[in-house]
């Protein structure tokens, strides 16, 4: 597993916890009543989301369909900014606890939000899943998104998020009021994101990080609902309100594979992908996944070196991209079948520029005319060079222009066989020319 994300385990508390690394833990809490909480919905298409209406929930009468998508409340409420805010530090986070002093806060001053998650295709057994004989049914929110950290409302940290785990267990099917909603999301591995902050959240940014270090951190939750649901609509929206509440807790071990890196870099019109690790237990390899429309879709299999405490690095070039933006991600999978999602990845790919280069006359005497064209304005150098790949003159050093026409003086070269080549960040062009008396 990764140093950065999800194990899987069911929550016992009733109180969600934020989980940390070495078991620190952190109770917080979002009331609708309050502005807060967690938001739920199904769309119809005309707002910002696509069309989408839950499965049917065919086992009670108490709901007609999943909501398809989730987030925090200020995602989709104007007046909320955040989705559950601290309520009490349980145990470990200690220097965290004292940059909270130190800045004048308290762990009310924290909140935390995240963004757009989604049931993905909505398909039995692959993105939810309903057992009659418990009546519980385990939704999994899927997605790239974010989750940001505020101290004070001011940016703290940030962390990528993929999925959230819901479990609704329904109890006795006929009774509407006593379904209880429960879960967890991965463990993410967040980043300081206070540059643009006070002083004081900046020292409470860098505490926080040094606390969670490599062990991660992820939400478990509990609510009883949708008893007492707030439903809301607009922008195409039909959904609800739900209260949260439990802990932001740490793992009590650093996750088994510690991923140091892992970027995205464009190479034409292809992707290189590039990842290291810093030690290994137990690992078969990585999936790399591709976010395509609506999920992520696998696209290669990169072993492994099981159980190892030396560095690491892997590549992988994606060929043949259309212009666009492009998101990647690593499922790292155990030799036990355990697995988990690397932070998300991103890159655009831009088209090349689409250039010529031709001379006339070609063969020619003392003279001859260069012309270019290029589609788009970059530094552009154009020289001429011999057999021997010898630069014997530059005819051109700056910008690129749609169409450019350039004399190209031959009297001072000996008669022969030369190369003229344009060359730009994006393209190299290049021509022969034969230069005779």
């Amino acid at each position: 597993m990764f140093r950065v994300l999800v194990v899987a385990s069911i929550l016992s508390g009733f109180f969600p916890t934020l989980l940390f690394a070495q078991g620190g833990a952190m109770s917080v809490r979002g009331l609708e009543t309050s502005g807060e909480g967690t938001a739920a919905w199904n769309a119809s298409g005309v707002g910002p989301e696509p069309a989408a209406t839950g499965h049917p929930v065919s086992w009670t009468s108490c709901v007609q369909n999943a909501f398809h998508y989730l987030a925090t409340r200020d995602y989709v409420d104007a007046a909320a900014s955040y989705g559950v805010r601290g309520l009490s530090i349980d145990a470990g986070f200690p220097l965290f606890s004292a940059a909270l002093s130190a800045g004048g806060y308290t762990i009310a001053d924290l909140t935390i939000a995240h963004g757009l998650l989604s049931l993905d295709d909505d398909i039995e057994g692959e993105d939810w899943i309903y057992d009659a004989g418990t009546t519980l049914e385990t939704r999994y929110y899927t997605g790239s998104t974010t989750m940001q950290l505020f101290l004070g409302g001011e940016l703290m940290a940030t962390a990528s998020l993929t999925e959230i785990t819901v479990f609704i267990d329904y109890n006795t099917l006929s009774n509407c009021f006593d379904d209880q909603i429960f879960g967890f999301s991965e463990f993410v591995l967040p980043e300081d994101a206070s540059a643009g902050s006070s002083a004081a959240v900046q020292n409470a940014a860098a505490a926080f990080i040094a606390d969670v270090a490599e062990y991660g951190v992820r939400f478990d939750f509990d609510s009883i609902q949708p008893a007492a649901q707030l439903d809301f609509a607009g922008e195409g929206r039909s959904g609800a309100f739900f209260d949260v509440q439990g802990t932001y807790e740490q793992s009590d071990t650093p996750l088994p594979v510690e991923l140091v890196a892992f970027d995205a870099l464009a190479d034409g019109d292809a992707v290189s992908l590039r990842w290291a690790t810093a030690s290994e237990t137990n690992n078969a390899g990585f999936e790399v996944q591709q976010w395509q429309a609506t999920r992520w879709q696998p696209l290669a299999w990169v072993g492994g070196y099981g159980t190892t405490i030396e560095p690491q690095s892997y590549g992988l070039m994606i060929p043949h991209l259309a212009p666009d933006q492009y998101h990647f991600r690593l499922k790292q999978i155990d030799f036990d079948g355990t697995f988990s999602f690397s932070p998300v990845v991103e890159v655009h790919v831009t088209p090349a520029a689409v250039a010529s280069v031709s001379v006339f006359p070609n063969p020619a005497a003392a003279s001859a005319t260069l012309t270019l064209q290029w589609s788009r304005e970059e530094p552009l150098t154009v020289a001429l060079y011999d057999v021997q790949g010898r630069e014997v003159a530059t005819v051109f050093s700056g910008n690129a222009l749609p169409s450019l026409r350039l004399p190209l003086s031959l009297q001072h070269l000996p008669k022969g066989l030369y190369f003229l080549r344009a060359t730009s960040a994006t393209t190299q062009q290049a021509i022969p020319l034969l230069h005779h008396e």
